[in-house]
Parts: C-alpha cells; structure tokens; sequence
C-alpha cells in the first residue's frame, strides 16, 4: 500500500488537467483541488467503508446521545467498559421501552450524527467502538492521506478531475472521467443528498423529535 501526501494528490490532479502547480493565474486553484480531494476521500470512504478504526464514549450520568468518535460514521462492534457487548437497536426499539429509564447502557441507536445509548447512563462508562471512519481532512500539503489502497485513491482522483472540468463546463471531460468511477460510487454521490434528507426525515418522525428521549 502506497501513501500520499496532499501535495502529491494534487500534483497528479494537475498533471491531468495540464497546469502547473505554480501556475500564477491558475483555472483551478489549489484551494479548490485540495477541497475536492478532502471531500470526495471522505465520500468514498463512506461509500467502501475502507477505513477502519477504534475510539472511545465516555459517558455522562442522565445523558443519552453522544457524538461518534473522531471521524467515526458507523459501529462495526460496540461495548461497554471492554466487557459487555452494546447491541445496535432500530427506531422500532424505542416504541417498546421507557426512554428515560436509567441503567448500564446495553443497547446504541444510531441517529443524526449521534449515538443514543439505552438504558440512558446512570453514571461514567467507556464506550468501547470499533467502526468505519472517514480520513482526516487533510490541512496541509505534508499531511497523508488515511486512504492507502491505490484503486481507491484512484477514484477519489477521477473524481477531482471531473469536478475541475465540469466547473469549466467541458461535460465530455467530465463524464469520461465519471465513466470510470464505479456505478455504485457515482450513483451514491449523486442521491446522497435526496435519499438523507428523506431518511432523517422518516426517523425525525418516529422519535418524535424535540420531545424527550
């Protein structure tokens, strides 16, 4: 497995787009490219779930949602102070139980960014969770890119490039670089946005949102 720099992604963007890096007047500047090379490796990392890491919840007396940790998006495996496994529950699981009842958590509930731990905490825990991660957004040109997998990194730049060539409006270049991003890939990207209003919308209905929890 290879690694990469932010300079070194975006030197290989312009090389296809044929602009210098120290281009004075640039069409892209390196603002841009370096924006769209940190949301698209956090989009397909998304998509494959190639990024796996741990991190940790400690958690409060009385409070039931927590964010995920750093750059979390999905629990692979929780538990709770490294011995009790926590189970994932549906918004179904809410219907049947009394949301303020206080206990050692045995149950997580995913929702909106948010983890929602049942029974509510009763005291401080360590919420042990292994799970799919996002890179972290890359600041600077020496920082590396978390993606290693060449086929990934791959994508992740196909898709930089038809995003600098559909700013310019030359939608042949951009869809032929579309073209060989795999379906599953650019097909997400382009209903993301639709199907996750809809969905939180859905769940933001059954929970009831704004009232207790």
């Amino acid at each position: 497995m290879a690694t990469y720099d932010r300079e070194a992604l975006r030197l290989e963007v312009r090389e296809e787009l044929q602009e210098d890096d120290t281009e004075t007047d640039p069409t892209w500047d390196n603002d841009f490219i370096n924006t769209w090379i940190n949301r698209y490796a956090r989009n397909v990392a998304k998509i494959t779930k190639c990024l796996e890491g741990y991190g940790e919840i400690t958690t409060v007396a009385s409070t039931v949602n927590y964010a995920y940790p750093t750059n979390h998006f999905e629990v692979k495996l929780m538990k709770r102070d490294e011995v009790t496994e926590v189970n994932l529950k549906t918004i179904n699981y809410l219907k049947t139980i009394n949301r303020t009842t206080e206990g050692s958590p045995r149950y997580y509930l995913p929702f909106d960014d948010q983890l929602y731990l049942y029974p509510v905490p009763d005291g401080v825990f360590t919420m042990n969770v292994w799970g799919y991660m996002v890179p972290t957004w890359m600041t600077t040109d020496g920082t590396n890119l978390d993606i290693t997998d060449e086929a990934i990194v791959d994508i992740i730049l196909k898709m930089v490039i038809a995003r600098c060539r559909k700013v310019e409006e030359e939608f042949g270049v951009f869809n032929q670089y579309m073209s060989e991003v795999p379906f599953d890939v650019a097909d997400y990207l382009h209903e993301d946005m639709i199907k996750g209003e809809q969905s939180s919308q859905g769940v933001r209905d059954e929970m009831g949102y704004g009232g207790d929890y």
